[in-house]
């Protein structure tokens, strides 16, 4: 699980077919995450905002904090759905289960 240097050796695809892929999939798409703008940093990518649901930045999420911080993911799994994730290497799809079920809770659904 996870990514590691020798996989990435191994079975590492380059960065631009990488980008280009993200790109198409994300297109028209409302991308759901936690502190997305650092994986759109990495991917040197832009998406439009109202397509961004970041669960570092919703309220009551992001007002747990003080001084600017965002609410690490962890912390608010354990907070709110009372699941202990992160512990030892990061499982990606973990994270986005947990950030989808943070959304749903914090989003009010649509008529």
């Amino acid at each position: 699980m996870g990514i590691t240097k020798l996989k990435l050796e191994r079975e590492g695809i380059d960065f631009n077919i990488v980008q280009r892929d993200v790109k198409r999939l994300i297109a028209g798409c409302v991308v759901v995450g936690h502190s997305l703008d650092y994986d759109f940093k990495v991917l040197n990518l832009d998406h439009p905002d109202e397509d961004v649901i970041d669960t570092s930045r919703i309220d009551p999420f992001k007002s747990l904090t003080n001084k600017g911080h965002t609410p690490g993911l962890k912390f608010l799994a354990q907070r709110f759905l009372n699941v202990n994730i992160q512990q030892g290497q990061h499982s990606s799809i973990t994270d986005a289960k947990v950030a989808m079920k943070l959304s749903l809770m914090a989003i009010p659904k649509r008529q």
